[in-house]
């Protein structure tokens, strides 16, 4: 049976046709039917076949890079043991090589006269050294001293001494001392009481206490009723009258004889009736005392 396209290319669906193979042996020829023209492709610029002849691939390297300066060697200064003759900044401390007048780090020169710190300015030391004399001076001067004073006309506080401390203790039969501080006073006994599980006593701390015959006038105006102390309000500023309640056994000596005292001020409390005040004055828990009788 013949053949009707023996030596014809037939195209068929589906199929790529091959190349024609050269007459003379040589390459395959394939035909571009873009050549020449311009392509545009989505998403990318149209470029002549002109221009991308004229871009090199040298040049787009080149472009597309930026040259770098070469890193700078690590300053030998900055590097640890590397310099053994640097002289120290005398301004900020910073090393520098000995070729060198003026400090890499704050500028100024070897040479320049350094500027002496606030707190090692001589004005402003010794202000401050007053200054604190003054308040050592102000703390000895006004601290409270509980030292036991010697009972007599020439130790007469004229107020009590007070201050921080003192500690809680029972006193027996349930009842409870709560310090409040510590106290101290030198006074003349003007009148003596009992009073709720305690001697109430009044004192007079003024240097009028040492004379006696207005003493005795003083003392005489003096009323305990009660656990309460009566007296005329003018009296007893000009004797500095100081009432308190004793307690743990402590008794007032006996009316016009000078008494020292250093102990602790509070109140009571007890179980059943829980806090106790008084109106007299405080409850004083004596610790040390001295006693030396008037005339």
């Amino acid at each position: 049976m013949s053949n009707p396209f023996a030596g014809q290319a037939v195209d068929l669906p589906g199929k790529v046709k091959p190349p024609v193979p050269p007459a003379s042996g040589g390459k395959p020829q394939v035909s571009n039917p873009f050549a020449g023209q311009a392509v545009e492709l989505p998403g990318k610029a149209t470029a002549s076949p002109a221009l991308a002849a004229s871009a090199s691939p040298s040049s787009a390297v080149a472009g597309s890079v930026k040259p770098t300066a070469a890193a700078e060697p690590d300053d030998p200064e900055l590097v640890p043991g590397s310099r053994k003759d640097l002289w120290k900044c005398p301004h900020c401390g910073a090393g520098n090589r000995p070729e060198r007048d003026t400090c890499r780090a704050c500028g100024k020169h070897r040479d320049a006269p350094v500027a002496a710190k606030w707190y090692a300015n001589p004005v402003i030391l010794g202000g401050i050294a007053l200054a604190l004399a003054v308040v050592v001076a102000l703390w000895v001067v006004t601290r409270p001293d509980f030292t036991l004073r010697p009972a007599g006309p020439q130790s007469l506080t004229g107020r009590t001494i007070t201050g921080g401390g003192g500690s809680d203790q029972g006193i027996g039969d349930g009842i409870q001392f709560h310090a409040r501080g510590r106290i101290a006073w030198v006074g003349r006994v003007a009148a003596t009481g009992s009073a709720a599980s305690s001697t109430l006593a009044v004192y007079a701390l003024a240097k009028d206490a040492s004379d006696d015959a207005a003493f005795a006038e003083f003392a005489k105006s003096v009323v305990i009723e009660q656990g309460a102390v009566k007296i005329d309000p003018a009296t007893a500023k000009r004797f500095a009258v100081f009432s308190c309640y004793l307690v743990q056994g402590a008794a007032a000596p006996e009316v016009g004889s000078y008494h020292s005292v250093v102990g602790d001020s509070g109140t009571l409390s007890q179980a059943l009736l829980g806090l106790r005040g008084f109106d007299a004055g405080p409850v004083v828990v004596v610790r040390e005392s001295a006693v030396a009788k008037g005339r």
